[in-house]
């Protein structure tokens, strides 16, 4: 009987251990027949990585070093903010106080960014001061002592009238380069502006445009235009510091911090806060004549540093500057409640 009893346990134990083999096996099957399934189901694009667009600067032979980088699009967590720019710009145009209005936001700390009207192309006017200033920085990191060669400003010389005007340059007089770009950035001063203008480094003006990813400009065409998230890139490359050298872009920004107009993206906002900044005009600054005003800039919000460009359209010059110190109101309250949240 004993012999009975372990001859059974054993046929027993080898039963249950097959029993368990056959089990695993049909349960493998099945979980992978769903997984096969699943994949099966799901889009290919949804693993897809995100589109990245890069930009080199190409003025060495080997090295070609990164200036700046786009990453997918815009970004969900900023499309509340978005919304609310549309509907006032949407209202602004229905009651014809401007023609067409776009913004651009770029939240430094993260990259995160949005567009309002992103495709619409505007004639930047004074803002092109900022890459012609940024040309004579180059060359000065270049050729040692070119920013103390002095230009001389004929009393004949016709600049363009100005609604917004601080300039301070006396015809008749030479003035230094680091002078005459003080003035053109922070007076937005046009006789200055046409002095750097004749003598500036049109190849490397040019080729500047080119290496952030902006349509090459025709400098003796004053209807080049571009869109706010393409001037935008100026400011990105001065903030990282990675088209001119890192004391050369702070210093930079210095001058554009001290910019005189204070109508547009400085008008709402809290004094005392930091921003470096440049505002544009273009067309004759005459009731009833289309009309821009453009106005691009970084606002060092402590905590959540961000960048901002607002271009505008329309017919009645008055209308303009509040658009751009309105929107900047928006966003300077929304970027101060998500450092409050963060």
């Amino acid at each position: 009987m004993k012999f009975l009893n372990k001859k059974i346990s054993i046929s027993y134990l080898l039963a249950t251990v097959l029993f368990s083999i056959l089990v695993l096996f049909v349960a493998t099957s099945i979980m992978y027949e769903r997984k096969r399934e699943v994949k099966a189901q799901t889009p290919v694009s949804s693993n897809a990585p995100e589109t990245v667009s890069r930009f080199n600067s190409n003025d060495y032979k080997f090295a070609h070093p990164l200036l700046l980088s786009d990453v997918g699009g815009e970004s969900e967590d900023m499309q509340a903010l978005k919304n609310e720019i549309s509907s006032f710009i949407e209202g602004k145009t229905s009651s014809g106080q401007v023609e067409s209005a776009s913004v651009y936001v770029r939240r430094l700390n993260d990259e995160h960014w949005l567009s309002v009207n992103g495709t619409v192309g505007y004639n930047g006017g004074s803002l092109l001061k900022v890459p012609v200033m940024m040309t004579y920085f180059r060359e000065a990191e270049k050729n040692q002592g070119s920013f103390d060669r002095k230009f001389f400003i004929n009393q004949s010389d016709k600049v363009p009238p100005q609604t917004y005007n601080d300039g301070n340059i006396i015809p008749g007089k030479s003035y230094a380069v680091k002078d005459l770009v003080y003035y053109m950035i922070a007076k937005s001063d046009n006789y200055a502006t046409l002095a750097l203008n004749e003598h500036v480094n049109k190849d490397e003006y040019q080729d500047l445009f080119h290496d952030i990813g902006i349509p090459k400009p025709d400098m003796t065409n004053r209807n080049y235009t571009l869109t706010c998230s393409d001037y935008s890139r100026f400011f990105r490359v001065l903030y990282t510091a990675t088209y001119l050298d890192m004391e050369d872009a702070d210093h930079a920004l210095s001058i554009l911090s001290q910019t005189s107009f204070q109508e547009g993206l400085l008008k709402e906002l809290p004094q005392g806060i930091k921003v470096a900044h440049k505002f544009g005009e273009w067309g004759e600054p005459v009731p009833g004549a289309l009309h821009q005003l453009h106005e691009s800039g970084i606002v060092y919000l402590e905590g959540n540093p961000y960048l901002i460009t607002v271009m505008t359209k329309g017919k009645e010059v008055k209308n303009l500057p509040s658009v751009i110190s309105q929107v900047s109101k928006m966003v300077y309250e929304k970027m101060k409640a998500e450092k409050g949240n963060s």
